[in-house]
């Protein structure tokens, strides 16, 4: 028979802490103000440790036997944290997502693969035991406890690889707040920014902390009241602050620049930036680096990235993605139709007007140009797409 499940006064104020959580990551996923994507991976890094907190909750009031799904799809969600806070910060300091982002979330799709078929028993077993003719010690013992040391030694190395994963970002964003600050001038600006790093970041390494101490404490015997309890409402603070933040932090250090660069540059001014964007993009070409990024661009151009990106948003009407593949391609085109190219294969095309592998190329080229390179480079040797690029 399973336990009857109760709420306590803890429980409780959890799971109404859990559930504005999933609230503020609505929010989130709808504010169109400043970087939506930044918002809406804010979005998930709030919801993805809401549901961790519900079934806590769950597990806590004893609910979690009623609901013995939950065990399993949860149990790979805090390998998400580390990755969508690192990415977070990445496009709020960058402007984009890093080309090979997906990479980052490989640690998390083993895991729920792994936990498949637990999930899958989670959720028919009950019923199955209930209707079985052998007795439950019986049953028990032929399909779970023959496998019960394999299951806990894998889910201990699992738990200990989250670990791994939350300081590993620990680190990769201590380090990036170690650069900033070595970028950081005397301005009123650049202060404001590295305040509100210094403060998100820690947030989330103190995060980092009682997440880790708290599974530490469970593997060691130590068991102490209330400590459930503290290390949550901890790592509840934590997940909150920075999921607030992200209201304020790109409204006060994009939105306002953006409208006091509104404000300061007249039309000559910008007639004269644009100019000096668009020849530089053009001559020095630095869109064949595939590395390149708004804030390397604004560094190359000596321009406030934040003037940059109005420039490209407001002026020349696109985003910066679309910039760049805009140049790209127009130079794969020339060089498909190039002599000295011809028995070039695809992916030498691709690395040498600056995209990393060939899918995304592809998928730019025939969305620029309705065909793939293949075909366009077949179609333009009998001059039928030449007038394309004039």
């Amino acid at each position: 028979m399973l336990p009857e499940p109760s709420f306590t006064i803890g429980s409780f104020i959890f799971l109404i802490i859990s559930a504005q959580g999933l609230f503020l990551a609505v929010l989130l996923a709808v504010y169109n103000r400043s970087n939506i994507i930044a918002n809406r991976i804010m979005a998930i890094f709030v919801a993805a440790f809401s549901m961790i907190l519900c079934y806590y909750v769950l597990f806590w009031t004893g609910y979690s036997c009623n609901f013995m799904w939950t065990k399993g799809w949860c149990s790979a969600l805090p390998f998400l944290l580390g990755p969508l806070m690192y990415l977070y910060i990445i496009i709020i300091k960058n402007g984009e997502l890093p080309t090979k982002y997906k990479k980052h979330f490989i640690p998390f799709a083993v895991h729920l693969t792994y936990m498949l078929p637990f999930i899958y028993w989670f959720t028919i077993g009950p019923e199955v035991i209930a209707t079985s003719q052998q007795p439950l010690n019986l049953f028990l013992q032929h399909n779970i406890y023959r496998h019960l040391s394999f299951v806990i030694t894998s889910f201990q190395v699992f738990n200990a690889l989250q670990f791994l994963s939350l300081f590993i970002y620990s680190f990769l964003l201590l380090r990036l707040l170690y650069k900033q600050k070595k970028e950081k001038n005397g301005s009123k600006h650049q202060q404001m920014k590295y305040r509100w790093y210094v403060r998100n970041i820690s947030f989330y390494v103190l995060f980092a902390l009682c997440f880790s101490s708290y599974w530490i404490t469970l593997w060691l015997g130590i068991s102490l009241d209330g400590l459930d309890y503290l290390v949550s409402g901890m790592m509840s603070l934590c997940i909150y602050l920075i999921g607030y933040g992200a209201f304020r932090q790109p409204l006060s250090l994009f939105e306002q620049k953006n409208a006091n660069t509104r404000k300061k540059l007249a039309s000559a001014d910008l007639i004269l930036q644009t100019q000096k964007l668009t020849a530089y993009l053009e001559t020095q070409k630095p869109w064949l680096d595939s590395e390149l990024n708004l804030n390397k661009l604004s560094e190359l151009l000596q321009m406030p990235l934040h003037e940059l990106s109005f420039l490209i948003n407001s002026t020349l009407h696109k985003n910066f993605s679309d910039l760049l593949h805009e140049y790209r391609i127009k130079e794969a085109c020339r060089l498909l139709l190039e002599e000295s190219y011809s028995d070039s294969k695809i992916l030498s095309i691709a690395f040498d007007v600056g995209y990393s592998n060939k899918a995304t190329f592809n998928a730019a080229f025939k969305n620029k140009m309705g065909v793939s390179p293949s075909a366009y480079k077949l179609v333009a040797k009998g001059d039928g797409m030449k007038g394309v690029l004039n």
